[in-house]
């Protein structure tokens, strides 16, 4: 009897063990085991967080574990765009593999792949070119300098060592000014495109994707601060500087807003405006954020830092229909 208990112990144990380590539906097993990793290791670290950053790491795994489910979903969808489209997001994402032990090593990690990752990503945006037109060029642009700005960042925490004024030393500002004109560029295509009446619905499928490429953006900007929060955390008076706090307290209603909108999302044309419209919304709430907490662009500025008309982008949408 006991032997048929352990026996029977010893099946439901492999069963549950074995299902917990899958929970990604992906088509390509690969990258499905890969993007796992990325999961579970970041997962890991975030469980570890300190004090207010625990929150904001429970916020970025469920909002990424959304992204993943979503676009792993579209990946199979019956739309060539989204399809494609959001199997090399998912590939992209299964580039993060090493992520786990500590938040410094996800920080190391983060700055190593970011060249290769960040041609991945601008690799979704050029395959879209059919659709969106140049405006490619201009959010490749805007995605390029995030990276940048990214590994900057990163540089600048690990030369820190263990230092613990070593927010002297760091300009978060940068990071978040990048990733808001990333944010922005893609929030004018979308609110420009809902204005065209006349655009096929494959024009809108490609900004479809270009917003659920932001999410990671946005979920990956979020995750360096937060990792530099928790480390800095740990090794200073047990409190979060304010300017990373406002930088927190700016994205992770973003990501969060993102992530139920997403979470509803499907491949129908009435979903996916319902999408573009949200992305706007929350766009607009993200830059008043940004303002009140003196950390992005004001209007002004944001509008000259895009360098991108209305006129032109309804140009180049009605050529990409």
């Amino acid at each position: 009897m006991k032997l048929k208990l352990l026996l029977l112990f010893a099946f439901f144990y492999e069963t549950v063990d074995a299902h917990s380590e899958m929970i990604f539906s992906i088509p390509n097993k690969c990258v499905a085991k890969n993007l796992q990793k990325s999961f579970d290791g970041a997962g890991s670290v975030a469980k570890t967080y300190p004090g207010t950053t625990y929150q904001v790491g429970e916020t970025l795994m469920t909002s990424w574990k959304i992204l993943i489910d979503k676009v792993g979903t579209l990946s199979k969808s019956n739309s060539t765009i989204l399809s494609t489209s959001s199997a090399e997001l998912l590939e992209s994402m299964s580039m993060l593999n090493k992520f786990g032990v500590s938040a410094t090593n996800i920080l190391r990690e983060w700055a190593i792949v970011m060249p290769t990752y960040s041609k991945a990503r601008a690799n979704i945006v050029s395959n879209l070119s059919e659709k969106i037109g140049e405006l490619t060029q201009c959010v490749n642009q805007a995605i390029e300098k995030e990276a940048s700005e990214t590994i900057k960042i990163v540089e600048q925490f690990q030369s820190l060592d263990g230092q613990s004024d070593g927010l002297k030393k760091i300009e978060p500002k940068a990071l978040i000014k990048a990733t808001q004109i990333v944010i922005n560029i893609i929030a004018l295509i979308a609110e420009t495109s809902l204005d065209i009446c006349e655009l096929k619905p494959d024009v809108y499928e490609g900004v479809a994707a270009v917003i659920l490429l932001c999410h990671s953006i946005a979920i990956g900007c979020t995750g360096t601060y937060t990792n530099i929060a928790a480390v800095l955390y740990s090794t200073s008076l047990q409190e979060i500087a304010e300017i990373l706090n406002n930088c927190l307290l700016a994205l992770t209603p973003l990501v969060e807003g993102m992530a139920k909108s997403i979470n509803a999302m499907t491949d129908t044309a009435e979903s996916i405006s319902v999408l573009l419209k949200d992305f706007v919304r929350l766009t607009k709430k993200f830059n008043d954020q940004l303002f009140r907490f003196g950390l992005g662009f004001c209007n002004e500025d944001r509008n000259k830092s895009i360098k991108l008309t209305v006129a032109e982008v309804k140009r180049q949408l009605l050529r990409g229909d």
